[in-house]
Formats: C-alpha cells, structure tokens, sequence
C-alpha cells in the first residue's frame, strides 16, 4: 500500500502537504511543522463560491460500513494520486447521510488541486477512537477497491479527528 502521512490539527490547521497560497480567501503560512490557515477578510465565503463548479467534476460515490456508518468518496477527473483521508470531530448524533469527506471551506478547493477525499461518519458515537480507526480503513480499501491504490495517502482531521488520525497511524503504520 501506499504511506499514510499525518496531518493533526485544530480548527484549520493542517501539516505541511500544502504550501503556503490563499485557500478560498484564507491565507495559509507554515509555522514549524505545521501549517495554518487565517481568515484575511469576510470575502471568503465569495471566493469559495468561485470554485464551487469544481465539485461537480468529481466522482462522488459513497456507501456502508458492515457496522451501519457512513461512508464517501470524491475523485476529481483530474487526480493528482494523492488521497486526502479525513477524520471528523466529535459529535454525539449519528447522521445518516454521507459524511463530509473534507471541511466545507477547503472541500472544493482541495478538489481542485486534484486531491481525492475520502472519509467515514464512524459506526460509533461520541467519543468513537475504538471505531474509527477502523471504519477509515474500510474507507482506504473502497477506495482501493474501486480508484486502485493511491500515489500517496495522507490522513488528517481536527478536534477528536486529530486524535483519531494518531490512531490510525499507530495502528497502521504502512
């Protein structure tokens, strides 16, 4: 398989896959390891709609755990091999439509740049560290499964996500 690099932060940080550029109106800079992303003015959302078109040329397919959760894809037309698997935060409710496979401000973008996105909403709730590591590999072999194997998979999330990503890594390192 292809290594799985760690991408752990709050909020909108993320490591440094990315290089320093404006990400729909935020500007992204490294600091050490880890790059983050400000908000430079309220015109973010406008510029995030500009790409808005970028999604549709994606391949979105999305499905079933054997536990229950949720999970989906998306490949755009023009795939660099990199797959971007994203972890969420915590939440108490299990939602039945297909997780968000990125963070709604980087989603279009990040396709835009060719990254595949690929996430799970976890067959547990809450606090759900003993699941989820699982259930994103599940995810990776869809993936695999259906795109063949990635270039390059990079894992990440934020809040409970971030934790579940160090997870994953311990647990998977190849």
């Amino acid at each position: 398989g292809s290594p799985v690099e760690i991408m752990v932060g709050l909020g909108r940080q993320f490591a440094s896959a990315f290089r320093s550029r404006r990400v729909c109106g935020l500007r992204v800079f490294k600091a050490g390891e880890i790059v983050m992303a400000l908000r430079l003015s309220g015109l973010w959302l406008a510029l995030c709609a500009l790409t808005a078109g970028i999604a549709d040329a994606a391949e979105r397919i999305d499905g079933n755990h054997a536990g229950g959760a949720r999970w989906a894809i998306d490949r755009p037309a023009e795939w660099n091999g990199t797959l971007l698997l994203y972890s969420r935060g915590y939440t108490a409710v299990q939602n039945q439509a297909p997780p968000a496979t990125a963070p709604r401000d980087l989603h279009d973008w990040l396709l835009e740049q060719g990254y595949a996105l690929a996430a799970s909403s976890y067959s547990g709730v809450g606090w759900a560290l003993e699941e989820a590591p699982r259930d994103q590999i599940e995810v990776l072999d869809a993936f695999v499964a259906r795109f063949g194997t990635p270039r390059r998979t990079i894992a990440w999330g934020g809040s409970m996500g971030g934790l579940v990503t160090l997870a994953l890594t311990e647990r998977h390192p190849d």
